[in-house]
């Protein structure tokens, strides 16, 4: 490696080569890529980046851009929860006013 200078990648960096790809670092650190972290003094205080070996980053970019995901299941199930619980509750409403509306006495709030 002598007058060879590795480059290293930021997170966005990673990101175009690996578009679709959710978390960066567990994805890194699952296909073996090398990375580091540099920690930064600022105004705000310390703060460490993180930096991904580049020949790395591109020798595992055509197996997970290759590989389809499929679609989260979880996501669509809480959907599909949340809307169950709407249609619940404006049905409630809807029966409760009708039977207001319908009662030979009427009930006040006082």
């Amino acid at each position: 490696m002598d007058g060879e200078e590795i480059s290293w990648l930021t997170v966005p960096q990673v990101r175009t080569l690996w578009p679709g790809v959710g978390p960066v670092h567990e994805t890194a650190v699952a296909h073996g890529v090398r990375f580091r972290a540099d920690t930064a003094d600022s105004v705000w205080g310390p703060h460490t980046v993180v930096r991904y070996h580049a020949d790395d980053v591109r020798r595992v970019a055509p197996r997970l851009t290759g590989a389809a995901r499929e679609p989260s299941r979880r996501s669509g199930l809480a959907g599909f929860l949340f809307l169950l619980i709407l249609l619940a509750l404006l049905t409630s409403l809807v029966v409760w006013a009708w039977h207001q509306s319908h009662s030979g006495t009427y009930t006040y709030w006082h």
